[in-house]
């Protein structure tokens, strides 16, 4: 993760990013597994990558909607034809203030209160426990029994990322 981390400084990061993109012909691209858009310089990285790389469709979950010199260039990488952008949300950030069109918002799931404008539901293990009992909008089918049980993974589900 360190040496990731130090990549993603290098002035050459997007170049390389790109360049690997298409070395692997990958052709949907989630943008963090672990981490988020950290600082400005590095959210305009991946705007960069995302516009140079227009077949490829990439997705994100971010809770750097709430830094203020991040948010303006969040909302313009979510903007961009091939990224799905989801605004990360829960009981400690709030449901967001401003959601631009296009961008969604995916909360996380401590307790039975979820926002009726939440566009998937991502549940802790207690919650997910509780199942059934609880009435909710969408949420994520690989995190359902019924899910698991027909094989609901993110390459055949794409909610997130289509």
């Amino acid at each position: 993760m360190e040496w990731r981390y130090e990549q993603s400084k290098r002035k050459d990061f997007a170049d390389r990013m790109v360049e690997e993109i298409f070395r692997r012909g990958v052709l949907v691209l989630r943008v963090h597994v672990s981490g988020d858009m950290a600082t400005p310089v590095y959210t305009q990285k991946w705007i960069e990558i995302a516009a140079r790389c227009p077949t490829v469709r990439f997705f994100s979950y971010s809770r750097s909607w709430r830094v203020e010199k991040i948010r303006p260039l969040l909302y313009a990488f979510g903007a961009l034809p091939n990224v799905r952008l989801w605004l990360s949300a829960d009981a400690e950030t709030g449901y967001p203030s401003v959601v631009p069109a296009g961008i969604r918002v995916a909360w996380l799931q401590h307790n039975e209160v979820v926002p009726a404008k939440a566009d998937l539901i991502f549940q802790v293990r207690t919650v997910r426990a509780k199942q059934g009992q609880v009435s909710l909008p969408l949420v994520c089918e690989q995190e359902t029994p019924a899910g698991k049980a027909r094989g609901v993974n993110c390459a055949n589900c794409g909610v997130c990322w289509q």
